[in-house]
């Protein structure tokens, strides 16, 4: 292999390398997402439509009992972010639907 094949190789291989890191620490850093937006997001605000309404309660109460890679899974009702989402969370999101 020539010199500059070499370079050529060595360079793709540290730029997967690179996007690999980014990717595992972002995944291990991973925060609301509040933050890239700019304004804070109220919790129960499921679908970042700007307000708590019956469409966030819907979301969150499908997503009770399911966990990261299930159907209905949302990760903003997933409160304690351990990848499942309990009643306990939706109960916590939506308290006054459980009074």
């Amino acid at each position: 292999m020539k010199k500059t094949s070499k370079i050529i190789v060595l360079i793709i291989v540290l730029i997967i390398a690179v996007i690999l890191a980014i990717g595992i620490y972002s995944y291990l850093n991973r925060s609301s997402g509040s933050e890239m937006i700019g304004f804070p997001r109220v919790p129960c605000d499921i679908d970042w439509n700007g307000n708590c309404d019956e469409r966030d309660f819907i979301m969150a109460n499908q997503s009770s009992g399911k966990c990261l890679g299930d159907r209905y899974y949302e990760r903003f009702a997933d409160i304690n972010r351990d990848d499942c989402v309990t009643e306990e969370e939706v109960q916590k999101l939506f308290p006054e639907r459980f009074k």
